[in-house]
């Protein structure tokens, strides 16, 4: 699997050559993209069309206009380069047309700069993707995919809650055996929430217990998946939960019905789930760890600052 870089370029989509699926870049491919770029039509040999539609907005990075025509690769006979803008409605619809799909990651990423310029940071972010979903609309591109980063969204607990619990249940797979198998209730997953989501969160009156809660609630999977891992995953495969609850191993919720669809949490309870609060203030990031429980679990210490911090930090940031 050939993996593409949201640094090296912002856009990929599928375009039909021949009958054949091939790719097709798009917009901010700077640094490493010539290396990408020559990977991908070495492999996908005759088979591949790539069109990479370049936009250099950054500053500073005007100058570089033209080295990405330093592409190296027997197939570039195969690609073409296009200059225009996520903003440029007519170029949008000129690269979508025939695309089979999109991988949306055009952006501007930093969020110091959305402070300084927020009317460009829409611009790209909120404009430049409504146009190009239009542009895909009215192609009839059958699939477009948008990249998101570590950040959370939403003003609300309810509304935000759903991707963390989400983000929690994708990180814990083989790592179930902690839950059932290597050492029964063991596993302890660990969830980094940014200080603004954290004052989101409780500002709305939840509390910490409460984020526990909603994860035991939430963060499942169906009992044939959860049985699947441990038996396919594992070198200490247990195939049936039923078992396991009827020898009175495992609580008697993971086998509530004989439904191989039924939803059973990845802990034995709330209190399993570990809750940190760290990172940049006003970042809404949110990270969650998987552990070997066998080993140990995830520990943290408490950093004491000096009593003359805020004069230290004040001499730092005027320095």
């Amino acid at each position: 699997m050939l993996q593409l870089h949201q640094q090296t370029f912002d856009e990929i989509a599928c375009r039909d050559t021949d009958g054949v699926e091939g790719l097709n870049l798009d917009d901010g491919v700077l640094d490493l993209v010539e290396g990408v770029v020559a990977e991908l039509l070495d492999l996908f040999g005759g088979r591949t069309e790539v069109a990479v539609l370049v936009d250099i907005a950054d500053d500073g990075a005007a100058d570089r206009r033209g080295e990405h025509t330093t592409i190296v690769s027997p197939a570039t006979d195969r690609l073409t380069l296009v200059e225009a803008s996520l903003l440029d409605y007519e170029a949008l619809a000129d690269a979508v047309e025939g695309v089979e799909a999109v991988l949306h990651q055009a952006a501007i990423p930093s969020v110091p700069r959305s402070f300084a310029d927020p009317v460009a940071t829409m611009r790209a972010n909120v404009e430049g993707t409504t146009a190009l979903l239009e542009a895909c609309r009215k192609a009839d591109v059958r699939r477009v995919a948008i990249a998101s980063s570590s950040s959370v969204y939403g003003d609300t607990p309810e509304r935000m809650m759903p991707f963390i619990a989400d983000g929690v249940l994708r990180q814990n797979t083989w790592q179930l055996v902690f839950t059932v198998g290597t050492s029964n209730g063991s596993l302890r997953p660990l969830l980094v929430l940014s200080p603004i989501l954290v004052e989101t969160i409780a500002r709305a009156g939840w509390s910490k217990q409460d984020v526990k809660q909603y994860l035991f609630d939430h963060a499942r999977l169906p009992a044939w998946q959860f049985e699947r891992y441990l038996g396919e995953w594992t070198d200490h495969p247990i195939r049936s939960l039923k078992d396991q609850a009827n020898l009175g191993k495992i609580p008697k919720l993971f086998y509530e019905s004989d439904d191989p669809e039924r939803m059973v949490p990845i802990v034995f309870e709330p209190d399993d789930f570990m809750i940190v609060v760290a990172g940049d203030l006003l970042r809404t990031n949110c990270y969650t760890f998987a552990h070997n429980g066998i080993l140990g679990y995830p520990v943290a210490k408490k950093i004491a600052l000096p009593e003359d911090w805020s004069s230290l930090l004040a001499g730092a940031r005027s320095g």
